[in-house]
């Protein structure tokens, strides 16, 4: 009984928020994971911010190179065989999936095979 009230102290403060992003990995669902991820990013890196005011605006140049990155993301993956190593201990094949995670300043995006 004292180690479950312990450990249901470390969750006591717990962000539903970060709840999101699982729903949206459990459901394949790659533009909520990417709408989370920027959602966190900008969050997190306007605390290191030096006082300058947070860019809103919109690349399509960094956009297509995050794709970019996200691509061989994933390129790498089946390079290095990681879902192969995954199967390999009886994951089956329709469980696994494949995402790139590409990062550049604030923003963040993920591409899936």
């Amino acid at each position: 009984m004292m180690f479950e009230t312990i450990i249901q102290s470390w969750f006591a403060d717990y962000d539903s928020g970060y709840n999101d992003f699982v729903k949206a990995l459990l459901s394949d669902d790659v533009k909520a994971m990417n709408v989370y991820m920027n959602r966190v990013a900008v969050t997190t890196f306007r605390f290191f911010d030096t006082g300058r005011k947070i860019s809103v605006s919109h690349d399509p140049d960094s956009e297509r190179r995050l794709e970019d990155t996200a691509k061989n993301a994933l390129k790498q993956i089946d390079e290095k065989k990681y879902a192969a190593i995954l199967a390999s201990k009886g994951i089956p094949q329709e469980k696994i999936r494949k995402y790139g995670f590409a990062f550049c300043g604030k923003e963040i995006f993920i591409g899936k095979e």
